[in-house]
């Protein structure tokens, strides 16, 4: 369902009959009894995004879905995704993840997960320091963390490591 403010009136943004449908036209054997809507702002508009429960013990979720616009057309992102890596951040056109550790584990790392072609790659490599945490989210083409009680800026390319705060004397 969806809500228009100035209106006050509701939509239905999706059918679990249609949702069903696109279950079974990419070959996915889930439910749409259980779906979790996401919400996410583009820098321009909403985007709509829909996952099931997690499965089981593992922490993959069993699919990503998006509502593409115009015509609600429904795109299957990734047929698993693991929302299990701690305190992750999608850009802005959710194609890219960045989260501080491998699965269920929070690190001093910054690691990238390219959705579409599932793959990860290290940003920043992590200390050795097992209680040290880095909480990364992007800023347009780079990425902000925490490390050593300071705030540090790199690109997503790994070339340029800024130390922001404290400035560097």
């Amino acid at each position: 369902m969806t809500h228009d403010v100035s209106t006050r009136s509701n939509a239905v943004l999706l059918s679990i009959n249609r949702l069903t449908g696109f279950f079974n036209e990419v070959g996915l054997s889930v439910s749409a009894t259980n779906v979790r809507s996401y919400c996410h702002w583009n820098g321009q508009e909403n985007v709509f995004y829909f996952t099931g429960p997690p499965d089981g013990e593992k922490p993959t979720w069993p699919y990503l879905i998006r509502i593409e616009r115009p015509g609600k057309t429904l795109k299957l992102v990734a047929k698993e995704f693991s929302f299990g890596r701690f305190m992750g951040h999608f850009n802005t056109n959710w194609e890219t993840y960045i989260y501080p550790g491998p699965d269920n584990v929070v690190s001093s790392g910054v690691y990238l997960h390219n959705i579409p072609t599932d793959t990860d790659r290290m940003i920043v490599a992590p200390t050795t320091n097992q209680y040290e945490e880095c909480y990364p989210v992007f800023y347009k083409d780079s990425v902000i963390y925490l490390r050593s009680n300071a705030v540090w800026q790199v690109s997503l390319t790994t070339s340029n490591t800024t130390r922001l705060f404290p400035p560097q004397e």
